[in-house]
């Protein structure tokens, strides 16, 4: 179990104690102090004083791809599994998610997850308990659908195999977007368990994804840029629309947020450039008639044009 921890000692406890209270006792935990500048390095030196199964790493600040990279590259198991140091696992968890792996031959399980707000708790699913099965291609269109196997880092568990090289993006936002499919790939067989057995944290005002926009945000638009090319060299011609559409959808979000925050940065710039090439190059590609226009509008009259258009359709 690889832990990235940055900045969060209120939160830090909480998150350690629900690993080692594990049904599943055969695991190691590596907690990645990532250069907090706070007491969460003294808490961590702590639970590896109590407990063998930790193991702390200490690093320059990275952010939280050089984190769990770092984690990738310590761990020693065959299977890996990742936590975000805020939020906290069923004691459960990982025994499910392994017993799953084992009996349906998969090289990836994964479990569903609630949502912990300050007032409330969703659950993200039904919550059946049923498992199913699936192959890569259908991993990958849960992704766009949000069914049964999805982007995030955190709900798995992954044999080391299917990892192999890949690694997370230094420096970007969005990290889960430009690897879990890449996981997935790798992976012959996927199972997953309809069972919150995570719990994601979603009531504090100063994580990364409450934050207000920022440039950073814009790196979701290469992300899904990326799946899709990643789709069309591999073959997957059916996925293609989804991926389009999905792209589009992001693109277009993040682009008018830059709009409307006044943003001009290098990587905007970039992002419009892409823009303006995929305008011309999705021609005879399946794109519906709206962001058909809507790439267009950006490729002949720029950001502008774009966002005050958007303007209009949100009434503003």
């Amino acid at each position: 179990m690889i832990v990235p921890i940055y900045q969060v000692e209120p939160y830090l406890r909480r998150c350690v104690d629900s690993i080692l209270r594990q049904t599943f006792q055969d695991l190691e935990i590596l907690l990645v102090d990532d250069g907090s500048p706070d007491g969460c390095g003294a808490i961590c030196d702590a639970y590896a004083r109590e407990d063998s199964r930790v193991r702390v790493l200490h690093k320059e600040n990275g952010g939280l791809s050089s984190a769990r990279n770092a984690g990738i590259d310590a761990a020693r198991g065959e299977w890996l599994a990742f936590a975000d140091s805020d939020d906290w696992l069923d004691p459960d968890m990982l025994e499910i998610l392994h017993t799953a792996a084992l009996k349906y031959g998969a090289q990836i399980a994964e479990c569903s997850f609630r949502r912990v707000y300050s007032d409330c708790t969703r659950e993200e699913t039904l919550c059946t308990g049923a498992c199913s099965t699936g192959t890569r291609e259908d991993a990958v269109e849960g992704m766009y659908d949000w069914n049964r196997f999805k982007t995030v880092a955190w709900d798995k568990l992954y044999r080391r195999s299917v990892i192999g090289g890949i690694r997370y993006p230094a420096g970007r936002l969005h990290e889960d977007e430009f690897t879990t499919y890449r996981y997935f790939w790798n992976a012959e067989t996927l199972v997953y368990v309809d069972a919150s057995k995570y719990n994601y944290d979603c009531s504090r005002s100063d994580s990364i994804m409450s934050q207000a926009f920022r440039e950073g945000h814009l790196d979701a638009c290469f992300a899904f840029h990326e799946r899709l090319l990643f789709l069309r060299e591999n073959g997957v011609v059916r996925l293609e629309e989804k991926a389009i559409a999905n792209y589009c959808y992001i693109l277009f979000d993040r682009l008018y947020k830059a709009y409307r925050a006044g943003t001009k940065s290098e990587k905007l710039d970039a992002v419009l450039a892409m823009a303006r090439r995929d305008a011309a190059e999705f021609r005879g590609r399946p794109v519906s008639s709206y962001n058909r226009e809507m790439l267009g509008l950006l490729a002949e009259k720029g950001l502008r044009a774009f966002g005050e258009e958007r303007d209009r359709q949100e009434g503003r």
